[in-house]
Formats: C-alpha cells, sequence, structure tokens
C-alpha cells in the first residue's frame, strides 16, 4: 500500500492508521510505526494509541529529541528484537543505526513535512506498505497522486461524537 489519507484535523485519522496497525500485528505478528514532524504530535499520537493498545498487551513505545539516550537505546534494542510492536517517533530521529525486526506497515503523519530522503529512509527495511496523513496536502502531494504514486483516501464525514476544535 502506498496512500494518502487526508480530512480536516479532528477527522479521526490516526484512529483509522491504528486500526490498521492493530490488525497488522494481531494478523501477521509484524511492527508498525507513526512518524510525526514534531514532538508535540508524537506525544499526541503515543497518548491516543496507547489509551487503545495497551489493554490489548501491545507494546507501545515513543522516541523523541527528548527522550534521554539510554532510554532510546534500550527502545532501539527492543524493536531489533520486535518486542515492541508499534513505534512513535519524530522524524529527525530517523537514523541508519535504527534495524527493525518485522516492520510491515509505516504511518507517516503531516507528510508535506517530509523530505523526499525522510519518506524513502523506509525502503531499506523491504517493502514496508505507507500510509500518508494530511488534513493540508500540499500540490506536491496532489501531483504524485495524480501520477499514480499513490492513492489518495478522503474521510469526508466527521464523527458525530467530535469534539470541536
Amino acid at each position: 500500500m502506498m496512500a494518502l489519507l487526508q480530512w480536516d484535523v479532528g477527522s479521526w485519522k490516526t484512529i483509522v492508521a491504528a486500526i490498521i496497525a492493530y490488525y497488522i500485528y494481531v494478523s501477521k505478528k509484524k511492527q508498525s510505526i507513526f512518524v510525526a514532524p514534531l514532538e508535540v504530535l508524537a506525544n499526541q499520537h503515543h497518548k491516543t494509541l496507547a489509551k487503545l493498545f495497551l489493554p490489548l498487551w501491545i507494546r507501545i513505545e515513543i522516541i523523541t529529541g527528548s527522550t534521554p539516550k539510554t532510554q532510546k537505546e534500550k527502545i532501539k534494542k527492543d524493536i531489533k528484537e520486535g518486542k515492541i510492536h508499534i513505534t512513535i517517533w519524530t522524524h529527525s530521529l530517523l537514523q541508519d543505526d535504527i534495524e527493525f525486526n518485522n516492520l510491515w506497515f509505516v504511518v507517516i503523519d503531516e507528510q508535506h513535512k517530509f523530505w523526499v530522503r525522510q519518506r524513502a529512509f523506509f525502503k531499506k527495511f523491504g517493502n514496508p506498505d505507507i500510509l500518508q496523513m494530511s488534513a493540508t496536502p500540499i500540490p506536491r502531494s496532489m501531483a504524485l497522486a495524480f501520477f499514480g504514486e499513490f492513492d489518495v483516501h478522503i474521510i469526508d464525514e466527521m464523527p458525530k461524537w467530535r469534539i470541536p476544535i
């Protein structure tokens, strides 16, 4: 899969991605990663995913610029050994020293803020499915979709119980 999931802030794009990550773990026992451009957004994803998955015994970890070095090294080791099922990162931490045990699914939030090199980073782990999400896709994203680089999926309704932004 190479797709762009588009709609407004609060349209539950993260929940859609979480359901896919859950399915991939339960059915295939593979790893997923959520990548965000900012630490505040990565922390929001971690809070949302932890609420959903911790009761289901799915191990989730977050690595950001403020994560202490010893903790980062422990998390990277656990990722390599397959002990972590879903990881949330900020894009600045996409480094060559990371090794996944069995990466299958990549979620890139606010994908228009990522460089080509950062998007291509995951190709070295095989050919994982990539879901890019954005409330504000740029013309380049639309051009890539138009020329067949990826599919575009639009959430065209807000959840009825959505809290106003």
